[in-house]
């Protein structure tokens, strides 16, 4: 998959998602584009299914859907450590960006990041305070990706404007 192609798979659902939500869209696709890769390392079952998990959305005890394991690299106290997790597994990306949006709109956790929707610098800051990710530099790699010449050409070959 390339970023055009990837844009293409979730973009619609992201904006309809973010829409409902009241938050850039573009900040929602980031996220997607930090936790995936573009597209190329989503978790996936062992047969090889992918997992349509856009957002690195861990699957804890309170999940009862399917789940995949997979390797991610948590930080605590500023050190990087690979663990095996499990991930929520999605039918559908549309699945994954509604999930997303639900877990955004129903946690109190990320109230501040919803408030600040429209606004990408607020939705950012606010979603890196929160602890969306262990990683610390979380916040600053979404807005490298936002000013990413590949994330804007992907943008632009949609006649996408941020």
């Amino acid at each position: 998959d390339t970023p055009t192609q990837f844009v293409s798979q979730v973009f619609p659902a992201i904006q309809r998602a973010a829409q409902a939500l009241g938050v850039n869209p573009f900040v929602m696709l980031a996220q997607a584009v930090l936790e995936t890769g573009w597209g190329k390392r989503m978790a996936r079952a062992a047969d090889g299914t992918p997992s349509h998990n856009m957002f690195g959305i861990k699957a804890d005890d309170g999940w009862d859907g399917a789940r995949v394991a997979a390797d991610t690299v948590e930080f605590s106290g500023g050190v990087a450590t690979q663990r095996r997790t499990a991930f929520r597994a999605y039918g559908s990306i549309e699945d994954s960006v509604n999930d997303f949006a639900r877990l955004l709109g129903s946690s109190p956790r990320y109230r501040d990041a919803v408030d600040g929707g429209g606004n990408a610098e607020a939705y950012i800051e606010a979603i890196g305070k929160a602890g969306y990710a262990t990683d610390p530099r979380y916040a600053n790699k979404l807005n490298e990706i936002m000013k990413s010449s590949t994330f804007r050409g992907a943008l632009m070959a949609h006649s996408i404007v941020l």
